[in-house]
């Protein structure tokens, strides 16, 4: 995949420019949303979505959401595996997280997301799961993971009023896109401010 930014060469399944770091896909102009780079229209107004500027032209499409969001270069460098049985939901999480700036690894069930744990090379900071799905539940899942992936982090998604999972742990379903990255970026903050007062 080419960079519309500089131009350069990307594996087809990268995020973000491995040159620039500028992100490979089409931000929305009505909403804001992160859209594949072969979209016409957004995946979540219908808006027609501005093509990307060519190599080297200056980019001037306005980003009120950096204002918003003051970290996104930490946030780039983190991954999240996002496993959910429901299309829709995992497809909402993952565009709430990509368009944040986070690199997003999608499971549709708990066998697919141990996989690939066990195939990615790289870190995984977080493990966004729901907590009843086929095969096993988000709680055992996350054991599995971490017997793997010591430094994982985990965030469960409920649409159970009780669920046994500490608040701090857990995002109500159906979450909206605010909830959803306050919950991450505590989590994965916290390991941090641990690590420096200790």
């Amino acid at each position: 995949m080419q960079c519309p930014r500089c131009a350069q060469a990307n594996p087809a399944e990268a995020q973000f420019c491995n040159h620039c770091g500028a992100p490979l896909r089409l931000r929305c102009p009505g909403c804001g949303r992160a859209n594949p780079p072969e979209s016409r229209f957004c995946n979540g107004c219908g808006r027609a979505v501005a093509e990307a500027p060519p190599p080297g032209a200056p980019d001037e499409t306005p980003r009120p959401d950096r204002a918003d969001t003051p970290e996104p270069q930490p946030a780039a460098s983190r991954t999240i595996l996002v496993v959910e049985d429901r299309d829709d939901v995992r497809a909402l999480a993952r565009d709430i997280l990509e368009e944040t700036g986070y690199r997003v690894l999608e499971a549709q069930d708990p066998n697919d997301a141990l996989r690939i744990a066990e195939q990615h090379r790289a870190t995984i900071d977080l493990l966004l799961t729901d907590l009843v799905m086929p095969q096993m539940s988000g709680i055992d899942l996350a054991k599995r993971l971490q017997t793997l992936r010591p430094d994982i982090q985990v965030l469960y998604m409920s649409g159970f009023v009780s669920s046994g999972v500490p608040a701090g742990e857990l995002v109500k379903k159906p979450f909206k896109a605010d909830a959803l990255t306050q919950k991450v970026r505590e989590l994965l903050e916290a390991p941090r401010k641990r690590r420096g007062s200790g």
